[in-house]
């Protein structure tokens, strides 16, 4: 029914996985992304029959599963591939978001303590600042940002630079800013 349809899928414990699971029922091709430790809902019913949580497998029926290490630079740039790729991008970890910056403007400095980000350039031109080094971006590029690394972006070209932003924060639903640069331990 929806065959032609590619999801991937970031995403742990019940809501993301059952909905990406009923996609798969419907004849969607999903692919699971899960860290080299495997998806903590795998292990939520330690002596399960099998060794999978029955959650789990109910959750994951009909699914292609990658072990990715998104903390890697290899396994970023896999997923942005992944996600570039998708026609549906799924995930509950924290959010996913479109920004545009018009020729001449920019985004402050800020950082995250909690929250790591995939910018994906998905068109124009322009620079972004992190710790104090610069660099030019361009349409493809991705850039990953760690936690309390202080970026900014500026657009220096003649059209809107376009960027998708993943953001993935390291404990569910806690999601910060700071503006400004990383203060130095005394």
């Amino acid at each position: 029914m929806l065959g032609e349809y590619k999801i991937v899928e970031l995403a742990s414990h019940i809501a993301a996985p059952s909905a990406s699971g009923i996609l798969a029922d419907w004849g969607c091709d999903v692919i699971k992304i899960e860290p080299p430790q495997g998806d903590p809902m795998r292990w939520a019913r330690p002596g399960a029959p099998g060794g999978c949580a029955p959650t789990f497998e109910t959750n994951n029926r009909g699914k292609r599963s990658l072990c990715l290490d998104i903390g890697k630079p290899k396994g970023r740039e896999v997923l942005l591939q992944l996600i570039t790729d998708a026609d549906v991008f799924l995930t509950n970890w924290a959010y996913v978001d479109h920004m545009l910056i018009p020729p001449g403007a920019s985004v402050g400095e800020h950082y995250h303590k909690g929250v790591e980000e995939i910018f994906y350039v998905l068109n124009g031109d322009g620079q972004v600042q992190v710790n104090h080094e610069t660099a030019d971006i361009h349409k493809g590029d991705g850039v990953p940002i760690r936690f309390n690394e202080a970026h900014s972006f500026t657009n220096n070209g003649s059209s809107d630079l376009e960027l998708m932003v993943v953001g993935i924060s390291a404990q569910k639903n806690a999601l910060d800013t700071e503006l400004g640069e990383m203060p130095h331990a005394h």
